[in-house]
């Protein structure tokens, strides 16, 4: 059983590294990243790496490797947003090489990882990034998973499924369906998310309320 990640000695190191977390403030729609919620949710951005796998030790070993650079920007240029009533978002023209500076150095390290996923789009360009690093160094085994994946197609969960990793996906539509339907339509909504397929190909799906961003933590 993996130890609990301890957010509140993370936090005080967080401090320590102010010149490189404090970009995160800046991109989180104008949020406050005050309370220890958000702490949390600095720190998987931050990390890109799933919360078990954080520890002090990791952190500061990024921050020592990436030389104070804005490791917290070239994560959050490849993370889409889920919101249903707003317009699909155009990743950054930069997505593709910030994304491998770090995945890289994430697959040298052997250390697992997750990235937050919502449209289809936004996964083909990451999955292109991802089969790069695989050609160099190969994943074999590393554990890494794309969070939510709402609108993804049978061919990049084919190609998810080739690379070793797994999909967490989240009951969004229980929520927010009428509004998918209204932007995107009924079809495409009978297959949001396509859980029966990615069960069909062998590919470990989990299933959670997105740290109660989604829904509550009561099922």
């Amino acid at each position: 059983m993996r130890a609990r990640t301890d957010y509140e000695s993370l936090a005080h190191r967080l401090d320590k590294v102010k010149s490189v977390c404090s970009p995160i403030a800046r991109q989180t729609r104008g949020r406050p990243q005050s309370s220890g919620r958000d702490q949390k949710r600095s720190l998987q951005v931050f990390c890109g790496l799933c919360p078990p796998y954080i520890t002090p030790k990791k952190l500061a070993t990024i921050v020592k490797v990436k030389n104070n650079s804005d490791l917290a920007n070239e994560l959050y240029s490849a993370a889409d947003f889920e919101d249903f009533l707003e317009p699909r978002p155009e990743m950054p023209d930069s997505m593709e090489a910030e994304l491998k500076s770090v995945v890289r150095h994430l697959a040298e390290n052997r250390w697992p990882f997750r990235l937050h996923a919502t449209y289809d789009e936004t996964i083909t360009r990451a999955l292109n990034v991802y089969e790069q690093v695989n050609r160099e160094i190969p994943f074999d085994g590393l554990h890494w998973f794309f969070d939510h994946y709402e609108t993804i197609s049978d061919r990049n969960i084919e190609r998810v499924k080739a690379l070793g990793g797994g999909i967490a996906v989240q009951n969004r539509m229980a929520f927010q369906g009428e509004y998918f339907v209204d932007r995107y339509g009924a079809k495409q909504a009978r297959r949001t998310p396509p859980i029966r397929r990615m069960l069909e190909l062998g590919v470990p799906v989990g299933a959670g309320t997105d740290a109660t961003r989604v829904a509550s933590y009561n099922p």
